[in-house]
């Protein structure tokens, strides 16, 4: 799994490249590449679309290989603003957003290895759950044991700081990730896929 946070989207995916060519001169038996969701459906988003061209080099290197595609991850919802009463983010309380728990990544990733041979040359898009804001907060009301609101934060505000994150949330609240998630799930019950009413439960929100 790559990472735009250290250097840009540029440095993700020369280190993406790089290390797909070690994993090739290595003569690595299954390369799993965890990307993101919708990222080969021309989102124009730049950390989508600089993990494609990392897709897009692994599957021109003729090595065995898979792509993941998450979601947007469940953990990016913890926050201090939570402590203060609301949850915030640049999108409506009834947008639909598909998540994954970090957990099921992994699970899923173990899943590709330990089987190999059904998932070479695939590229799949999962998600553990999907939720509205207004389903979120009154979740997190329910374990915190306190109201908390949501707040909508408008897109130019996001844009004006970071508008590689501000396209993201307008492609989620256009189009979102579209994953039939309970085909998803019946295909793969190996994976103990997590609701988001139950990673809450075991975070420590407080």
């Amino acid at each position: 799994m790559g990472t735009p946070f250290e250097d840009g989207t540029e440095g993700e995916i020369r280190r993406g490249k790089q290390m797909a060519d070690i994993a090739k001169d290595k003569n690595i038996e299954h390369l799993v590449y965890s990307s993101v969701a919708s990222a080969d459906k021309n989102t124009g988003i730049p950390h989508f679309e600089s993990k494609y061209k990392v897709e897009q080099h692994i599957e021109n290197l003729g090595i065995p290989y898979t792509i993941i595609g998450p979601t947007f991850f469940m953990e990016n919802l913890l926050g201090p603003g939570l402590r203060q009463g609301q949850f915030a983010l640049p999108l409506s309380p009834s947008s639909i957003l598909q998540q994954s728990a970090l957990e099921n990544i992994a699970e899923f990733s173990a899943l590709v290895l330990e089987r190999r041979e059904p998932f070479l040359g695939k590229r799949i898009d999962i998600a553990s759950d999907e939720v509205t804001g207004e389903q979120v907060v009154k979740v997190l009301s329910n374990e915190l044991g306190h109201r908390i609101r949501y707040v909508q934060i408008p897109l130019e505000q996001v844009r004006q700081t970071n508008d590689d994150m501000a396209r993201m949330y307008e492609w989620y609240d256009r189009v979102g990730t579209g994953i039939d998630i309970a085909d998803l799930h019946q295909n793969y019950p190996e994976v103990n896929w997590v609701s988001f009413k139950d990673w809450a439960k075991i975070q420590k929100l407080g």
